[in-house]
């Protein structure tokens, strides 16, 4: 009863991470943090793309690509900065100043990625991949021919802008 009363006290929602943190700190703990930094990013740059495929897929023609990239990386701020804040660095005592201090490095990853995201949109840079493709598999004696209905949404882009996006935050972060 003692440590519910004192999960509700001063904020209702505390409670959780620091549960979650105090179970998983010792087995995380002997976890190099390198290696947590980058499971993590590893694993929010997957979801992340999961998520900005589904949205291109659900509002393919009704936005740009850079718009769509733009809100969906606006809603994974929190949820990034929650992750590596509980499986990383630790939970900050107060979260929502530190969610705040670190919307500068978000805001500027969405700028950046929203940019690449116009710009390989307008040079057609997945449809130059798969001609590259196709162009290679011939090369290795197999019969490939470019299908670009087969290629929906903006992969190859997307893990190019996701790469540049990636080092940005660490440089910011770190």
């Amino acid at each position: 009863v003692k440590v519910f009363v004192a999960c509700l006290y001063p904020y209702p929602f505390s409670c959780s991470p620091l549960i979650v943190q105090f179970y998983l700190g010792s087995f995380l703990h002997r976890v190099p943090m390198h290696i947590r930094f980058g499971l993590n990013g590893f694993l929010s740059n997957a979801f992340f793309m999961v998520a900005y495929h589904k949205a291109l897929e659900q509002f393919d023609g009704k936005a740009t690509t850079s718009t769509i990239y733009s809100i969906v990386y606006l809603f994974f701020i929190p949820v990034t900065h929650a992750s590596i804040s509980l499986l990383v660095f630790g939970w900050p005592e107060r979260y929502f100043s530190s969610l705040l201090s670190n919307a500068p490095v978000g805001l500027t990853a969405i700028a950046l990625g929203a940019a690449l995201t116009a710009y390989f949109d307008k040079i057609e840079l997945n449809k130059m991949a798969v001609d590259y493709l196709a162009l290679y598999l011939t090369y290795l004696g197999y019969p490939a021919e470019p299908s670009y209905e087969e290629e929906k949404g903006e992969l190859y882009s997307s893990i190019i802008v996701l790469f540049i996006t990636g080092i940005w935050t660490f440089v910011l972060s770190v």
